[in-house]
């Protein structure tokens, strides 16, 4: 994985410098432990857990060249312009197999040794912090379900991601509606009109029915995490309704470390 972009889209974001480059990209789990008096080891306040997931960071060496210095003093002050100066955006990377992942990031810092003698090149490197510590795929997933059914649903990533759903009704109202899966899901009870769209989005914390906030008609499994949300590897999922015959879009970007 190498880190490319730096920017809100992929498509719009400023190219970083990639000649001659090296990344140091770090995951790492914060060290919740305490040593005990006369004891030996320490005590691990997370258990045998494996959260939570430290912030990240992602150390960026490479080489800035140009025809004459003065177009390498415009490239340095392009680079300053684009990462250092403005706040969090999105860090881009590139995977061997062409695919690409996103980080929320913020660049701390900037170094650009300078020496005489060197031919119009300067070695620079960048440091990013990652504060989620999480890498999104490009692209969300989406399953399509008409109707009632059990089904299997993949989550190829490393962490438990959420799940947007939307809910449209066909000619006839749907009067109730649920997602769920072993210890977590939600269920609508009221009125979804004919033709209307029910969206239950758990990454957002969003509940509308018609455009209009429907929180009062949901009823969910467990407050504490996202109303509905998939375990890294296969999930089966269970979908029951009233009323019509409704057609769900289940939606989901994977997440990586």
């Amino acid at each position: 994985m190498l880190t490319t972009r730096f920017g809100d889209t992929y498509s719009t974001a400023y190219v970083l410098p990639l000649a001659m480059v090296e990344d140091d990209i770090a995951r790492v789990r914060s060290p919740q432990v305490q040593q005990v008096a006369n004891a030996d080891g320490a005590f691990d306040f997370n258990g045998a857990s494996a959260w939570p997931i430290a912030a990240g960071t992602v150390k960026k060496r490479a080489i800035v060249t140009a025809a004459t210095w003065q177009a390498v003093d415009v490239t340095l002050d392009a680079l300053h312009a684009a990462t250092i100066a403005p706040g969090e955006q999105r860090l881009w990377a590139e995977m061997r197999d062409g695919s690409k992942r996103w980080a929320w990031a913020k660049c701390l810092s900037i170094h650009a040794p300078d020496k005489v003698g060197q031919p119009f090149h300067c070695p620079i490197e960048l440091e990013f912090t990652l504060r989620e510590g999480l890498w999104y795929a490009e692209t969300a997933k989406t399953q399509t379900q008409a109707g009632a059914a059990t089904i299997a649903l993949v989550n190829s990533g490393d962490v438990r991601v959420p799940v947007s759903v939307s809910v449209t009704a066909n000619a006839t109202a749907t009067t109730a509606y649920a997602v769920g899966a072993p210890g977590r899901g939600w269920s609508f009870a009221g009125t979804l009109a004919g033709t209307k769209t029910l969206i239950v989005d758990a990454a957002a914390y969003v509940a509308t029915n018609n455009a209009l906030n429907c929180f009062s008609s949901l009823s969910i499994t467990d407050r504490a995490a996202f109303w509905f949300y998939l375990e890294p590897g296969s999930n089966s999922v269970t979908i029951t309704f009233t009323g019509g015959n409704p057609t769900a879009v289940l939606a989901w970007n994977e997440v990586y470390l």
